[in-house]
């Protein structure tokens, strides 16, 4: 695990002050200049050593220097505000590189409590649960960050190294394979292969459909279909080989065959997502709408997690109706969303917690449940005004933008001149082609924070505009 480093939130605060001085270090941190963001850091810590949040990132910044003396940063921050988040997940990552794993899974626990939106800390979770040998619930807990992030690639590589080490060697396959359709960095198809062939020495039965999937993978689309043919000869119960099949036939533009395979592993098993997702991709090929949407539909009441993922990939968007926004939208209303992990007894949901629920649906796409999420944030605490921008993002991806404007002002009244709200804002107008109101606020935000390259490139595409 690496250091956290600090997200900047709130309003922009006076350049001589002990939040003046932590806002700089933040910025010197974002550009990776260690030594620049330690000397506010400490500037800060000298004008306020109450001030918890400057604590913690000076003693995020020395770990990142590689300093011994980062971890009493954490703890000094760690006395000022016990539950502080970024302490907390630094002070993990102290524990785990001196070896003190269960001490920094107790720390994690905590986190998951107070940030159970964030799969940073669930994936921490899992890896510290693997190290001390609980491959169950290090599985578990890979399990609940790929909810949050389908696309993280590290929580992949946990979950695959879990089901080995629990023999789930189909399972691992499984995982293999979606990991590889989504197109993650890493062992793509040469790695893919060789960890399909461990996995395909350690199950008994049945060798013809591991070289196939091999194939596959490899992209080798005639060869594996020789194979998966002879593989659902010798066992035409294994629904996972019939799906299989059906992909080596759709890759060849063999269609009514492929769709006649995946019907069959569905038959097999109603509950394997797969076959209900290629059904839909082929059955749209053929023109058939109607049958397609329903079997996307029985796909994501199967395992909403795994034709999620799929549903999404390239391919399938283009496949369906030729809309691949279309596709996507359906395919996130019809995916429930994650439920929050349990919480102790006598616990209410705070303002805060409304909104960290919201943050991670909005990572993952799901911008109807985060927009209700936003929306009950605010209702409990009309001062928070990252639920407000938040709110306003979802507005403005809606196309909603007089809605939007209204939550970036009621983010702009609570975080007044506040750089990143106005950038945002801008964002919104320039969506809706206002690039004179677009252009004003983004000169207000440089006029706050000029090292912003961001705004500073939307200010330039405004200028351009304006020509």
């Amino acid at each position: 695990m690496a250091p956290d480093r600090p997200v900047p939130s709130g309003p922009w605060p006076e350049p001589d002050t002990a939040a003046g001085w932590k806002a700089r270090g933040d910025q010197a941190a974002r550009r990776g200049q260690l030594r620049e963001a330690m000397l506010s850091y400490e500037r800060a810590v000298e004008l306020d050593a109450a001030l918890a949040d400057a604590w913690a990132a000076l003693g995020a910044a020395r770990m990142n220097a590689g300093r011994a003396d980062g971890p009493d940063c954490l703890e000094r921050a760690l006395r000022l505000e016990p539950d502080h988040k970024l302490a907390l997940r630094n002070k993990s990552v102290a524990l785990e590189h001196a070896g003190r794993h269960a001490e920094a899974l107790a720390v994690l626990d905590r986190l998951g409590w107070l940030d159970p939106g964030n799969p940073e800390v669930w994936k921490d979770r899992a890896l510290m649960l693997f190290a001390l040998g609980r491959f169950v619930e290090a599985h578990a807990s890979s399990l609940r960050a790929l909810d949050l992030d389908r696309r993280h690639a590290a929580a992949w590589e946990l979950r695959v190294e879990c089901e080995i080490r629990l023999s789930r060697f189909r399972d691992a396959l499984r995982s293999l394979r979606t990991r590889a359709a989504l197109g993650l960095p890493g062992d793509r198809v040469e790695g893919a292969l060789k960890l399909g062939a461990f996995l395909a020495g350690r199950i008994p039965g049945n060798p013809r459909y591991f070289v196939g999937m091999q194939l596959l993978v490899g992209g080798r689309a005639r060869e594996a279909l020789e194979a998966l043919g002879e593989a659902v000869a010798a066992a035409p119960d294994w629904p996972e080989a019939w799906a299989d099949h059906g992909e080596a036939l759709a890759a060849l533009s063999h269609p009514q065959e492929a769709l006649a395979s995946f019907e069959r592993a569905a038959a097999l098993d109603p509950s394997y997502p797969p076959a209900w997702e290629r059904q839909a991709r082929v059955l749209a090929l053929l023109g058939r709408l109607a049958e397609a949407g329903e079997a996307l539909r029985r796909g994501l009441g199967g395992d909403p997690g795994k034709v999620f993922g799929e549903a999404l990939r390239p391919r399938v968007a283009e496949a369906l109706l030729g809309r691949p926004e279309a596709l996507v939208e359906a395919a996130r209303q019809l995916a429930p969303s994650a439920p929050p992990p349990p919480r102790p007894v006598g616990a209410t949901q705070t303002a805060e917690d409304w909104k960290t629920q919201a943050d991670a649906h909005l990572a993952r796409g799901d911008r109807a449940a985060a927009m209700r999420c936003y929306k009950t944030a605010v209702e409990k605490d009309r001062r928070l005004a990252a639920a407000w921008v938040g709110l306003a993002v979802c507005y403005g991806k809606a196309r909603e933008l007089e809605q939007a404007l209204g939550a970036f002002d009621k983010a702009l009244e609570l975080e007044p001149g506040s750089p990143a709200v106005l950038r945002e804002k801008a964002r919104a107008l320039i969506g809706a082609n206002r690039w004179g109101s677009a252009l004003e606020a983004l000169e207000k935000a440089l006029g706050r924070d000029p090292t912003d390259a961001e705004a500073a490139a939307l200010l330039e595409q405004c200028r351009r505009k304006g020509r």
